[in-house]
């Protein structure tokens, strides 16, 4: 069992690095701290960035956001340091707590309301929730973005008045593993722990991923939910000299803190251990042999369709015809243009597979005659027939539709 699950692990890195979703760059032959992600890794990361936010933000008329451009410690409006300490939690907290009072002041101090930001993180050797992350810190740190020492930060903080802040803790926890669960081919490997509370008194709670690892299931911490008290905006009045007091229906009141954080980095390898899978395969001589296959959720993947064609300059100018349709839908295809086709189409089948595309257009002769073509869903490999003037149409809606 523990080779099994290591062979996954060590397939799931070789393919990421041939199709360039990330892979370490060497400097002087050794591995520095930078990483690198190809067309497939850049978009994926785009993907996740843009689901996040519309989860977070998009849609809710309370939650603002923000942003930060810089990698130095921040400069707070009174012209103080931000105090940014080693501590991975502190440092979260202070830089996006810099936004809190110039909020506050454009909401007419009205709670509650909440801030979002995706920001980039220079750190050390700290990583969130300490002692839960064996993989991420043993497991061929080359071979993955994490740790790099750069990583791209996921923020939320609400603020709420004392008495709502139990019902935002919980409703924060709820939105956050539905969100998690409903990207992921198996939703139960996303888990929630039980309530924690440290000495200074921060209740966290933890959303881990189930990972395969050594002959055993890893739960490593990918978000951390903090209902962090007042103490973190009466660090601020003392810093700042100013009343961080907001309005609670007709009272004055310092608000508490519900802080949802994690990593984008650690999100992508999560979604990406999730959706790969080794798929068994018998040949006319009975010999079996497997395939990789990508199982990324439609909204997730990078490419969201291919074209499965053959030869011919009448089959080259519909499929760049469809091509040119689908960039017009800000709908991804996997298309290089002007090239000729190499192999069968189950063997490209096979590789849009392994690449994670969820469809697949199959155009042929016929459907230079008649117009239909053949479309392919990647998980149950059925293919249903769809006249081109309603392919691309019908394939955001079934993106759309997950």
């Amino acid at each position: 069992m523990a080779e099994v699950n290591k062979n996954l692990m060590q397939g799931l890195i070789k393919l990421c690095h041939r199709l360039g979703f990330f892979y370490p760059v060497e400097s002087n032959g050794k591995f520095s701290s930078c990483y690198r992600y190809g067309p497939f890794g850049a978009e994926f990361r785009r993907n996740i960035l843009h689901e996040w936010w519309t989860a977070v933000s998009l849609g809710k008329t309370d939650i603002y956001a923000v942003e930060d451009l810089y990698l130095e410690e921040p400069v707070e409006q009174d012209g103080s340091r931000c105090h940014v300490t080693s501590d991975f939690h502190t440092d979260r907290s202070s830089r996006q707590l810099c936004h809190y009072l110039p909020t506050l002041s454009l909401v007419g101090g009205r709670l509650p309301f909440g801030i979002a930001q995706c920001w980039t993180h220079r750190h050390g050797n700290e990583v969130m929730a300490a002692g839960r992350n064996k993989f991420f810190q043993k497991y061929d740190i080359n071979a993955y973005p994490i740790g790099s020492g750069v990583s791209q930060q996921l923020l939320l903080q609400y603020f709420s008045g004392a008495g709502e802040v139990t019902d935002v803790f919980t409703r924060w926890q709820r939105r956050r593993m539905l969100w998690y669960r409903k990207f992921a081919g198996t939703p139960s490997n996303f888990t929630l722990s039980e309530v924690q509370q440290s000495e200074s008194k921060v209740t966290d709670v933890t959303i881990s991923f189930r990972i395969p690892w050594e002959g055993q299931e890893a739960e490593e911490a990918i978000e951390v939910i903090s209902a962090r008290g007042d103490a973190d905006l009466k660090a601020l009045e003392l810093r700042s000299g100013q009343s961080c007091q907001g309005k609670d229906g007709r009272r004055s009141v310092l608000p508490h803190l519900v802080e949802c954080s994690s990593s984008l980095e650690r999100v992508m390898l999560a979604y990406l251990v999730d959706a790969y899978h080794l798929k068994e395969r018998t040949d006319t001589k009975g010999c079996i042999s497997s395939k990789e296959v990508l199982r990324l959720h439609p909204r997730l993947a990078p490419y969201k369709v291919a074209i499965v064609t053959g030869a011919g300059q009448e089959l080259r100018d519909l499929t760049d015809y469809l091509a040119v349709e689908f960039a017009n839908a800000r709908l991804r295809m996997w298309y290089i243009q002007g090239t000729a086709t190499v192999g069968s189409h189950e063997s490209q089948y096979t590789r849009f597979d392994e690449m994670g595309i969820p469809y697949s257009i199959s155009v042929n002769e016929n459907t230079v005659k008649t117009g239909v073509c053949l479309l392919r869903n990647r998980d149950t490999t059925l293919k249903q027939q769809v006249h081109i003037t309603e392919l691309v149409k019908y394939v955001a809606k079934l993106v759309q539709a997950y």
